[in-house]
């Protein structure tokens, strides 16, 4: 699950204390008016966001893992350097279905 996705979740799903419901609604309200929200249904599920440029975003988005890590998640940064095929791209972002890992075959000897 992404940042996003456990944010939502937590504003949602979760129980917050009243100055953490503000600070989570302020982050994703921030977000909701920088960053563009691709179409509906044009990103598969197993594709991951990337950020082309973090600058902009990298403050906002550490605030944002760090909320959620004081609600019991865990986060992590991911670099890459390849991302996979790309199906979504604006200014800010891309999304990339990553490639399927290929099973090992057995050798016979």
């Amino acid at each position: 699950m992404g940042l996003f996705a456990a944010a939502y979740f937590l504003q949602h799903e979760g129980e917050l204390f009243p100055h953490d419901r503000a600070r989570l609604h302020g982050l994703l309200d921030w977000f909701e008016d920088e960053l563009p929200v691709p179409p509906k249904g044009l990103i598969p599920e197993r594709a991951i966001f990337w950020y082309v440029k973090s600058d902009r975003f990298a403050g906002r988005m550490w605030d944002l893992s760090q909320l959620l890590t004081e609600y019991g998640f865990t986060t992590q940064l991911l670099t890459a350097v390849s991302i996979g095929h790309i199906v979504y791209e604006d200014e800010f972002q891309r999304a990339a279905v990553p490639p399927r890992r290929r099973a090992r075959s057995a050798r016979r000897w």
